[in-house]
Order: C-alpha cells, then structure tokens, then sequence
C-alpha cells in the first residue's frame, strides 16, 4: 500500500500539468479521505484513479463523497454534484423561511438540500420526489448516514396527475432541471460527459420544471407558505414572469458572483 506522502507525489505530478495548484489540492483532499475511509490503495490502483480523474471523471464520483453544507454527503453518478451555489440556497432558505412543518424537495437528488434544511429545522414531514430510483437510494442513504428524518417517493412531477398523490406543504424547494441545450457549448467536459443529463437538462422548455412549480403551488402552497429555487442565471427575469404572471410575489438574490441565482416566491 502506498503512503500519504506517495500518493500526493504521484497526484502532483501526474496532474498539475493539467489542473491549478487549488484543484489539484481539493482534488487530492477528497481522495486522501477516500483511501483513509478504504484503508489504502495500492501502486495499480493509484495509477488507474488518477488516470480516470485526468480523462475527466469527477472526484467527488470517484471517491462517492461531495463536501456540502459541513458535510460530507455520498454521491454516485445519478446523482449531481453538489455545488457551492445551492449551498448558498439552502442558507438563503434558513435565513427566510419560518421554521416549517412541512417541506417538499421537487427533484431531490441525493437530498443534500432537503436533509441540509430538515437538520436545522425537524419538520414533521419532510419529503423528497424524483423521476430516478436511483437518485432516492442515494438520498435515502444520505438520510440513513446524518440520522435525519425524511421521506422519498419516486414520482414524475411533470405528470401533473401525479400530484393527486402529494399534499399541502409550507416550504416547496427545487434545484431543477433548467439547462437548455443550447447551453451545452459553456460547461465543462466532465459534467456533460458524466453527470446525469437528466438532472441537468430541460430540452423542449427550459422554463418547463418552474412553469410546474409555480402552477403546483396555486394548489399545493399552504397560506403563508413560500417557494425556494435554484435559477438558470440566464433565464432569471423570465422565470420571474412566469410566477409573477400567476401572481406570485417575487424575491431574487444573488448568488457571491452576482449572478441571480435564487428566487423566493409566495403569495
């Protein structure tokens, strides 16, 4: 088994050449914790990791950890990785939303912002929806890990007969899928190649996921109740029309690039 010290000599000169001296320092941090969490790698196994990471495999894959919200949450590639700008989602929940009793995640993922929220708050009833089975394993196990109380079910959210099945709630979240293709030409190799495209992309309307939200709110938004988004940065002033049009009113933040991020809607 290889040591610390030779794992970060092989990590530093195979990948500097290709990555900034601040990734490859993030980059080896995710997998030192992995080998630890293993209890070692050997020389093939080393070689064959950083090789995966240099043709574009993210670590956080890789390894199964994402660091998210002062944890550090189980990923696997049917699921998106968490990134810093939903971190700043859930703080902008937190800070404006009286502590609920119930919540609702629309596309959970691996429920790093439903169970991020649920810690801080214990809702009653906190529940998670998505189209993938394998995302809920993922957040299930999310759950299981932190000992925090949530509920999952596989549903599609776009099926609007579907919503039949689910009930009034105080706090509805969602970091949809809101990526139109045209949109592909700017992100990065290793997230087209490998993160799930379902997650990531709405490709008939980009706007689709909050048309639904904002109409499934009329009905599903108890009085008093409020609304929390990710937005496309690019789509924000339409995406505020479409709740505004329902009569909706609207708050947008900005995100630490000063890109409108987030949106807050309520009645």
């Amino acid at each position: 088994m290889l040591t610390t010290t030779e794992i970060k000599a092989l990590f530093w000169n195979k990948l500097i050449p290709f990555f900034s001296e601040g990734e490859c320092k993030n980059i080896f941090s995710y997998y030192r914790d992995y080998v630890r969490m293993k209890g070692g790698v050997s020389d093939y196994e080393c070689a064959s990791d950083i090789q995966r990471i240099l043709e574009g495999y993210p670590i956080q894959y890789l390894t199964n950890i994402a660091s998210f919200y002062n944890h550090d949450w189980y990923v696997d590639d049917s699921v998106l990785i968490p990134r810093p700008e939903t971190e700043e989602l859930v703080a902008f929940i937190l800070e404006h939303q009286p502590i609920p009793t119930s919540i609702i995640d629309i596309g959970v993922g691996s429920g790093c912002i439903l169970l991020s929220v649920q810690e801080a708050w214990a809702c009653p009833l906190a529940h998670g929806i998505d189209l993938s089975s394998n995302a809920l394993k993922v957040a299930s196990k999310n759950a299981t890990n932190f000992g925090i109380d949530a509920t999952f079910e596989l549903l599609d959210f776009i099926d609007e007969s579907k919503w039949s099945q689910l009930k009034v709630y105080d706090c509805i979240i969602s970091n949809p899928p809101y990526i139109s293709i045209l949109e592909k030409e700017v992100m990065t190799k290793g997230t087209l190649a490998f993160e799930p495209h379902m997650a990531l992309f709405s490709e008939e309307d980009p706007d689709l996921f909050y048309k639904k939200i904002a109409k499934f709110g009329q009905s599903h938004l108890s009085t008093n109740g409020s609304i929390f988004l990710e937005l496309n940065e690019f789509r924000a002033q339409e995406i505020m029309n479409v709740f505004t049009a329902l009569h909706y009113k609207v708050d947008i933040r900005l995100d630490m690039q000063g890109k409108q991020r987030m949106l807050k809607a309520y009645f």
